[in-house]
């Protein structure tokens, strides 16, 4: 057994955990990657890092973040709920679009309810069916609308 078992964070305090590092506590971050020791694990810190590059990447606000989310009904279920939509989506981009979503809440354009929604569809449509959505449907239903114009 690993000598760093003992050091492992239990589950429950992983949401807690996820939010600090939201309001940019870099040092839990690197200290989280230490105790990666399956490959689901490194799969799961491939796509936290996709989604925490991506809102450092836009510049937006952790504290923010955390404040938005603190603010809501289901603030002490955020965390986990976030942590699980990233956890079991199949690519890592799903992370950078979860972290859009949470942008979006930060300049008011959607609720935390709804940003949780979204991150739901997200997590349950494959990655090859967001690309066919991207891809097809919305140009489709923008070309149609242009044309009614």
């Amino acid at each position: 057994m690993d000598e760093n078992y003992d050091l492992l964070p239990e589950m429950d305090e992983i949401p807690g955990m996820i939010v600090r590092i939201l309001t940019g506590d870099a040092t839990l971050a690197t200290d989280f990657i230490r105790y990666v020791n399956s490959i689901s694990d490194k799969l799961l810190y491939r796509k936290l890092f996709k989604f925490f590059n991506t809102i450092n990447d836009m510049g937006t606000n952790k504290k923010i973040i955390a404040k938005k989310l603190a603010q809501s009904n289901y603030s002490k279920e955020y965390g986990a709920m976030l942590l699980h939509y990233i956890n079991v989506s199949e690519h890592s981009d799903k992370g950078k679009y979860m972290a859009y979503l949470l942008d979006a809440v930060v300049h008011d354009f959607i609720s935390q309810e709804e940003c949780f929604r979204f991150c739901k569809l997200i997590s349950d449509i494959s990655y090859t069916g967001l690309s066919f959505i991207k891809a097809h449907i919305i140009k489709h239903q923008l070309s149609r609308a242009c044309w009614l114009i």
